[in-house]
């Protein structure tokens, strides 16, 4: 299992961003749809609970996901990681220029390392692969990293 996605997930991820970087438009929506509000709620609570500066990094790491769809490793991760990864060059430099970088960034890099080290255990205590691919478990760690 790859880095927040089960294997299949993670294919399926790869596949869309070829289909993306060959230009296809329906492959485009698809991912909007899917992406756009786990993103957004990542990048909100991370840039003041501000919708205006949201939709800002929100776009522009879209953008960049789109300039880079082809160059996306699902060995290293899942899209979500890849997206979130984007986003916090942008999220640091929002920060830095609103005068709140130091303050929100220490919170989230104490949470980041939890959650890392949460993947990691889970990483390392080999559990069934029908339990990691199950709806019930990925719907309370989308749930829980929400309320983060």
């Amino acid at each position: 299992m790859g880095l927040f996605g089960s294997k299949r997930e993670l294919e399926g991820d790869a596949a869309l961003l070829r289909r993306i970087a060959a230009g296809e438009e329906e492959a485009l929506e698809a991912f909007y749809r899917a992406y756009f509000p786990r993103l957004y709620r990542y990048i909100y609570y991370r840039v003041g609970r501000d919708h205006h500066h949201t939709e800002e990094v929100v776009n522009d790491t879209f953008m960049e996901a789109l300039q880079k769809a082809g160059q996306y490793d699902a060995d290293r991760g899942s899209v979500e990681a890849w997206l979130i990864t984007l986003s916090r060059n942008r999220i640091r430099s929002l920060n830095a220029l609103m005068g709140r970088a130091a303050e929100y960034e220490k919170s989230w890099n104490l949470l980041d390392g939890e959650l890392e080290n949460l993947f990691a255990a889970l990483d390392r205590q080999n559990l069934p692969e029908a339990a990691l691919e199950s709806d019930d478990l990925r719907t309370l760690v989308a749930a829980t990293l929400s309320r983060l």
